[in-house]
């Protein structure tokens, strides 16, 4: 059974590595030495494995088999009937915390930078340094860690008008409701709006040498160690991408369920109130003292763009703003 690439998109790459990944497991289990298994080996093996997954992690290995192998793939997925997932995980996304309240935040941002300004090697202050940005800019605006790459700004001199525009980093397959979208950030502090410059001019920076991906990938790993620190006991974790569910979460108290989708890129509505933080989970700040979490109100042309599905057109979430 071999892969068959269609598409060279990044995210099409990373579904080509992982279904290859899923083979060369199946195959060590199954296959004889020097033989490779067939299309119906592979799926039983899916199959028999799936109770073992969290349903995120099945949904994840079928889109990768489905990209990479085609027909081949899905019509003899379709003649089994599925066990159930694992009903809940102790590992990988079930560990990660869907929010990002501003006291934690706080500690976060204050242990990073103290990581930074301690660190012995010069390669060493960006990454935790970076993280702390991150975190606080994406609790702001909402972006993906990987969106910072193609992220801009479109600033007035009195700062009246000021937007955040980024290139939808999920913008195949319908995934997103256009190519790009912009995030309004007038009347915010301009602490918090000086942070937003700092990073993209950081990361354009990055950008020139090619090396933005392998610097969040330190990020990150600086994050991870900033929970153990912190929090030694505490069995659930805050990734970088905690901070773009807690702007879903702080726009849930205001903004339509299609007006969220328009300032995250969804192209359905429905997304944000499946898969992104609670509405329970809004704060009114980003940071303790004077940060305000002020909500950004989308362009209505991006708006325009979501699809809304009717039956979710009833239970919107309408907050304390007569709109």
């Amino acid at each position: 059974m071999h892969v068959i690439q269609t598409r060279t998109r990044k995210t099409e790459q990373a579904y080509l590595n992982k279904a290859n990944q899923l083979i060369q497991r199946a195959n060590s289990e199954l296959g004889p030495s020097g033989n490779e298994i067939s299309a119906s080996q592979f799926v039983k093996w899916l199959v028999s494995n799936k109770p073992n997954w969290s349903k995120a992690t099945w949904r994840q290995y079928i889109a990768a088999c489905s990209n990479a192998f085609g027909d081949c793939f899905t019509n003899e997925l379709a003649k089994h009937d599925l066990p159930p997932s694992k009903k809940c995980s102790d590992q990988t996304s079930a560990l990660k915390i869907k929010k990002l309240p501003p006291e934690d935040l706080e500690r976060l941002v204050i242990h990073l930078e103290q990581k930074s300004a301690k660190a012995k090697s010069r390669s060493d202050v960006p990454s935790a340094a970076f993280a702390a940005m991150l975190l606080t800019c994406g609790t702001l605006t909402g972006l993906r860690p990987i969106e910072w790459a193609n992220a801009s700004i479109q600033v007035s001199p009195d700062r009246s008008f000021f937007r955040v525009c980024v290139q939808n980093a999920k913008n195949t397959n319908g995934r997103a409701h256009g190519k790009a979208r912009s995030i309004p950030m007038e009347n915010q502090c301009d602490d918090l709006l000086s942070s937003i410059e700092i990073l993209i001019g950081y990361v354009q920076l990055l950008q020139k040498t090619d090396v933005f991906e392998r610097k969040v990938g330190s990020a990150r790993r600086a994050l991870c160690n900033a929970n153990k620190e912190l929090w030694p006991r505490r069995k659930k974790r805050y990734t970088l991408y905690s901070a773009r569910h807690q702007a879903a979460a702080n726009w849930k108290q205001f903004l339509l369920l299609e007006e969220i989708a328009a300032l995250m890129g969804h192209f359905s509505s429905k997304t944000a109130s499946t898969h992104y933080g609670r509405r329970s989970a809004g704060r009114s700040k980003i940071l303790p003292g004077p940060y305000p979490a002020i909500c950004p109100f989308p362009n209505p042309a991006e708006v325009a763009r979501v699809k809304v599905p009717t039956k979710n057109i009833a239970h919107a979430n309408v907050g304390p703003l007569d709109r």
